[in-house]
């Protein structure tokens, strides 16, 4: 075999030759280096021991090593390398062609075997198969590490599409209820101005309407742009916060009769920023709205608790608009759920309130379907109750 057709496999690969007699080693060792990117030697088991653990853990790609050698043989020397790295690739070089060492060899997992005495040419069509093996099966894990590299891109590129897809579709489920209000209060105004009236009280109601209304257009944006903003934290006492978010949708609360029922205790702070916490009262708030919405009854409630126990804070929001549907309960919170029940805020809003809560504020929220009384009645409805670390101001 000409040597330019063995080289494409060996020019990079590192040997270790391991032999005891200094004559073959020194003129095996001539070869090898034509062949090989790098040559180490050895003049016994114990010294070709000592080279490899020295490489550990870069390893040799090819161990070349005699059998018959003083100190240490080549089979123990094989058995402790192989200890050290059971992938490593060994030639067994011997002029013993005994049936007991062959299956020992054989047993040991050596690749290949080399009577001696051998000529250049059958060295290096040996060596050939074997160099071969090993750069087939490099390039196979280099282009599986390609591929998998392809697939993380592809899969990072489809979790951003998915982002986007969602928060768009979520922004449009915000922004549906105010833009409908809009178009209601412009094609009243056209509709009253026709018939004579559109006095100055009804005009400036309608005014104040759709600007209260793109405020909440404005607000959701801003929300949107904050997604992956982190907020300056500071000491923050949860039912004042509480109270200002809920002074701030007392307009749509009254619109749509929806009573809040609350108990609060404003001793208890958490550290967090006032942006963030209001995100999540507002956005539990709004899907309770949502939901309450669409009951023929005009008994809605939410009723929201605020209280402690020896370890952490516990603040609980619930309705009475019977309830989530079991079936997506497990998903509500995954940003990417593909579920079609998106009129419950699933998606941006409801997995933006899972991401400050665990984030941001160090607690846990959870979510599920309670019966509870007030007033003398039994009602149904979701429960969502966040966890916080306790602190007290």
């Amino acid at each position: 075999m000409e040597l330019k057709k063995i080289l494409p496999y060996t020019k990079e690969l590192k040997v270790l030759y391991v032999e005891d007699d200094e004559n073959i080693l020194v003129h095996t060792k001539e070869v090898f280096d034509d062949i090989f990117g790098s040559v180490s030697t050895a003049i016994n088991g114990k010294d070709g021991l000592l080279e490899y653990e020295a490489h550990v853990p870069e390893y040799f790609d090819i161990v070349i090593t005699d059998i018959k050698m003083p100190e240490k043989d080549g089979i123990s020397m094989i058995e402790d390398i192989i200890k050290i790295n059971k992938e490593q690739t060994i030639i067994a070089v011997s002029s013993y062609n005994e049936p007991n060492i062959l299956m020992q060899l054989i047993q040991l997992g050596v690749s290949n075997f080399i009577m001696k005495p051998f000529t250049a040419t059958y060295l290096i069509n040996t060596l050939y198969t074997t160099a071969k093996a090993i750069y087939d099966n490099k390039e196979k894990i280099k282009l599986q590490n390609e591929l998998a590299t392809l697939r993380k891109k592809r899969e990072f590129v489809d979790v951003k599409m998915n982002t986007i897809e969602t928060i768009i579709r979520d922004i449009s489920h915000q922004w549906k209820q105010p833009l409908s209000a809009i178009m209601v209060c412009a094609s009243g105004m056209k509709l009253e101005k026709s018939h004579k009236m559109l006095n100055d009280d009804i005009f400036n109601k309608r005014c104040d309407d759709i600007i209260a209304n793109v405020e909440y257009l404005a607000q959701t944006i801003k929300e949107c742009n904050n997604y992956y903003t982190s907020h300056t934290q500071s000491k923050l006492i949860l039912a004042q916060n509480i109270d200002e978010n809920i002074s701030n949708l007392q307009k749509n609360l009254e619109e749509n009769h929806i009573v809040i029922e609350k108990k609060l205790d404003y001793t208890l702070t958490v550290d967090t920023s006032i942006t963030n916490f209001s995100q999540v009262i507002t956005c539990i708030i709004n899907n309770a709205v949502d939901a309450l919405q669409k009951m023929i009854s005009l008994e809605r409630y939410i009723i929201i608790n605020l209280y402690k126990d020896k370890n952490n804070i516990y603040l609980t929001i619930k309705d009475n608009a019977e309830g989530i549907q079991e079936d997506i309960m497990n998903d509500i919170f995954n940003l990417y759920a593909t579920t079609k029940h998106r009129s419950l805020g699933i998606g941006f809003g409801l997995h933006n309130v899972y991401k400050i809560v665990k984030n941001d504020i160090g607690g846990t929220i959870d979510v599920s379907n309670v019966s509870f009384s007030l007033k003398d009645k039994t009602y149904y409805g979701a429960q969502f109750t966040i966890t916080m670390p306790l602190t007290i101001i």
